[in-house]
């Protein structure tokens, strides 16, 4: 006897589940259900997630008015107001640019707060430097055209020199370097505890 043919308008809605679609068959497999990776989000007409006419929506290429958006290929950017904060790339480099409103004139372009209790407050941690031809910290200016502070991969300190004189001063001499420090700035230099007089 031939086999019955039934053509797809005459099934009754809702007769065919999912149990029913293939999904092992090579070259025949269906779609049986679409489901939400991370930074996804679905939109769908069925009674479950991801079933029916199913839109996915991944995060945004250009930049929104607030949230996470991808200014290039292997780049993660986050915006504010419209304004790119920083981004972080597949390196894991996070590159944050404050920039200067109504709001935030005089604030700070970056601030980390810790917790305010005692032996459990540790503001931050840089793990950084091997030797004297690499760098755990440097601050420049807003410029960047100008060292203000460093501190080599060896421990050593590098301090902008602000002024210089050739002549030495007379100590106690009038407008020069009294003659008792006001106070003593105390810090260890390469394991000696040193104190450097300020006036």
């Amino acid at each position: 006897m031939a086999q019955t043919l039934i053509q797809s308008d005459g099934l009754a809605p809702g007769c065919i589940t999912r149990a029913k679609l293939n999904t092992t068959l090579a070259a025949s497999a269906v779609i049986a259900k679409v489901l939400a990776g991370a930074g996804i989000s679905l939109a769908y007409t069925g009674v479950d997630s991801g079933t029916g006419d199913v839109t996915v929506t991944g995060l945004p290429t250009t930049l929104p008015t607030n949230g996470w958006y991808l200014p290039s290929a292997n780049t993660l950017g986050v915006a504010t107001g419209g304004v790119s904060r920083g981004t972080i790339s597949s390196a894991g480099n996070w590159s944050h640019v404050a920039t200067s409103t109504s709001s935030t004139v005089g604030g700070y372009g970056l601030t980390v707060q810790a917790p305010n209790t005692a032996s459990a407050s540790f503001g931050l941690l840089v793990l950084a430097g091997t030797n004297a031809s690499d760098e755990a910290l440097q601050v420049l200016n807003a410029a960047a055209s100008s060292s203000l502070f460093s501190v080599q991969g060896n421990g050593a300190i590098s301090l902008p020199v602000v002024a210089t004189t050739t002549t030495a001063p007379a100590q106690g001499s009038a407008g020069q370097i009294p003659l008792l420090p006001k106070g003593y700035f105390s810090m260890s230099i390469a394991g000696y505890a040193a104190k450097i007089p300020y006036y």
